[in-house]
Protein backbone atom coordinates (compact mmCIF):
# COMPACT_ATOMS: atom_id res chain seq x y z
CA UNK A 1 0.00 0.00 0.00
CA UNK A 2 3.01 2.32 0.43
CA UNK A 3 3.53 2.55 -3.34
CA UNK A 4 0.26 4.38 -4.12
CA UNK A 5 0.75 7.32 -1.71
CA UNK A 6 4.39 7.47 -2.80
CA UNK A 7 3.34 7.67 -6.47
CA UNK A 8 0.91 10.50 -5.68
CA UNK A 9 3.62 12.39 -3.79
CA UNK A 10 6.06 11.81 -6.67
CA UNK A 11 3.53 13.24 -9.15
CA UNK A 12 3.02 16.27 -6.94
CA UNK A 13 6.75 16.78 -6.46
CA UNK A 14 7.56 16.34 -10.15
CA UNK A 15 4.90 18.76 -11.42
CA UNK A 16 4.44 20.99 -8.34
CA UNK A 17 5.38 24.20 -10.19
CA UNK A 18 2.84 23.49 -12.94
CA UNK A 19 0.17 22.49 -10.41
CA UNK A 20 0.61 25.54 -8.16
CA UNK A 21 -2.63 27.24 -7.07
CA UNK A 22 -4.80 24.39 -8.39
CA UNK A 23 -7.03 21.66 -7.08
CA UNK A 24 -6.24 18.07 -7.99
CA UNK A 25 -8.83 15.29 -7.92
CA UNK A 26 -7.42 11.76 -7.66
CA UNK A 27 -9.64 8.89 -8.75
CA UNK A 28 -8.56 5.93 -6.62
CA UNK A 29 -9.69 2.33 -6.92
CA UNK A 30 -8.22 1.59 -3.50
CA UNK A 31 -10.53 2.67 -0.66
CA UNK A 32 -7.69 2.60 1.88
CA UNK A 33 -5.58 5.03 -0.12
CA UNK A 34 -8.59 7.28 -0.68
CA UNK A 35 -9.21 7.29 3.08
CA UNK A 36 -5.54 8.03 3.83
CA UNK A 37 -5.50 10.98 1.41
CA UNK A 38 -8.84 12.32 2.65
CA UNK A 39 -8.09 11.97 6.37
CA UNK A 40 -4.40 12.86 6.16
CA UNK A 41 -3.40 10.09 8.53
CA UNK A 42 -2.26 6.48 8.64
CA UNK A 43 -1.08 4.01 11.27
CA UNK A 44 1.93 3.20 9.08
CA UNK A 45 4.94 5.38 9.90
CA UNK A 46 6.36 5.18 6.35
CA UNK A 47 3.07 6.30 4.82
CA UNK A 48 2.91 9.17 7.33
CA UNK A 49 6.37 10.32 6.22
CA UNK A 50 5.14 10.41 2.61
CA UNK A 51 1.91 12.18 3.62
CA UNK A 52 3.80 14.82 5.59
CA UNK A 53 6.00 15.49 2.57
CA UNK A 54 2.97 15.56 0.25
CA UNK A 55 0.99 17.98 2.43
CA UNK A 56 4.01 20.21 2.98
CA UNK A 57 4.57 20.38 -0.79
CA UNK A 58 0.87 21.12 -1.35
CA UNK A 59 0.91 23.88 1.25
CA UNK A 60 4.08 25.39 -0.22
CA UNK A 61 2.57 25.47 -3.74
CA UNK A 62 -1.05 26.18 -2.69
CA UNK A 63 -2.31 22.87 -4.10
CA UNK A 64 -5.56 21.35 -2.88
CA UNK A 65 -5.95 17.56 -3.01
CA UNK A 66 -9.13 15.51 -3.12
CA UNK A 67 -9.59 11.80 -3.60
CA UNK A 68 -12.67 9.91 -4.69
CA UNK A 69 -13.25 6.19 -5.10
CA UNK A 70 -13.94 4.54 -8.43
CA UNK A 71 -14.56 0.85 -8.97
CA UNK A 72 -11.53 -1.12 -10.07
CA UNK A 73 -13.34 -2.49 -13.13
CA UNK A 74 -13.78 1.11 -14.34
CA UNK A 75 -10.09 1.90 -13.93
CA UNK A 76 -8.85 0.32 -17.15
CA UNK A 77 -5.86 2.60 -17.77
CA UNK A 78 -4.33 2.03 -14.35
CA UNK A 79 -4.96 -1.71 -14.57
CA UNK A 80 -3.27 -2.07 -17.95
CA UNK A 81 -0.24 -0.04 -16.84
CA UNK A 82 0.10 -1.96 -13.56
CA UNK A 83 0.10 -5.21 -15.55
CA UNK A 84 2.72 -3.89 -18.01
CA UNK A 85 0.24 -4.11 -20.90
CA UNK A 86 1.67 -1.02 -22.58
CA UNK A 87 0.30 -1.72 -26.08
CA UNK A 88 -3.23 -2.18 -24.72
CA UNK A 89 -2.86 0.99 -22.63
CA UNK A 90 -1.68 3.07 -25.60
CA UNK A 91 -4.54 1.74 -27.73
CA UNK A 92 -7.12 2.76 -25.11
CA UNK A 93 -5.43 6.06 -24.20
CA UNK A 94 -4.15 7.67 -27.43
CA UNK A 95 -3.29 10.96 -25.68
CA UNK A 96 -0.62 9.24 -23.56
CA UNK A 97 2.99 10.09 -24.27
CA UNK A 98 5.09 7.41 -25.95
CA UNK A 99 8.09 8.50 -23.89
CA UNK A 100 7.75 8.24 -20.11
CA UNK A 101 8.85 11.22 -18.05
CA UNK A 102 11.41 10.40 -15.37
CA UNK A 103 10.17 10.94 -11.84
CA UNK A 104 12.44 12.73 -9.39
CA UNK A 105 13.05 10.69 -6.22
CA UNK A 106 11.40 12.23 -3.18
CA UNK A 107 13.73 13.84 -0.63
CA UNK A 108 12.21 11.95 2.29
CA UNK A 109 13.93 11.78 5.68
CA UNK A 110 15.44 8.47 6.74
CA UNK A 111 14.70 7.30 10.27
CA UNK A 112 16.28 4.42 12.13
Amino acid sequence: MFKEPYAIAAVGHTWSDSLACRSILFHRDNLSVRHILSSGTSKCRDIMIVLCFLFYMCTHHNITLQAIHINGVENNWADTISRSQVDQFLASCPMASLHPMPVIPLPLPRFK
